[in-house]
């Protein structure tokens, strides 16, 4: 059963603009510790537009603003799939079922990245 599904789209230079701006701070609002060491071996700026999209996807997906992005984290597997690394917590902190799964999918093209979230028991 699907639980909630979330979609979100984000311009990668919008990011390269708040990056430039803000620097540090910007990354530590939106990444998590994890996050923010994989960026520095990935595309630097689509790979944080994916994690803001994705991140504005779950937000969708369970239907609440969450406070602190940086608290979910979003690694790859080996093939490059993403997950949600936090799961277990971020379930029972949204009273969500320990049964669900979250699907994360975060695509990038040259200007744009966008994401999309199913949450599903």
């Amino acid at each position: 059963m699907i639980l909630g599904t979330g979609t979100d789209i984000c311009s990668v230079d919008r990011v390269r603009k708040i990056e430039k701006k803000y620097r540090k701070a910007f990354l530590e609002k939106f990444l998590s510790p994890e996050e923010i060491i994989l960026s520095e071996k990935k595309d630097f700026y689509p790979f944080i537009a994916g994690r803001f999209a994705a991140k504005e996807a779950i937000q969708k997906a369970v239907s609440l603003k969450l406070l602190n992005p940086a608290e979910i984290t979003i690694l790859n597997d080996e093939n490059g799939k993403p997950f949600l690394d936090n799961l277990p917590d971020f379930l029972k902190k949204n009273s969500l079922p320990a049964s669900a799964r979250i699907l994360i999918s975060i695509s990038h093209e040259k200007k744009y990245a966008a994401a999309m979230v199913i949450i599903e028991n």
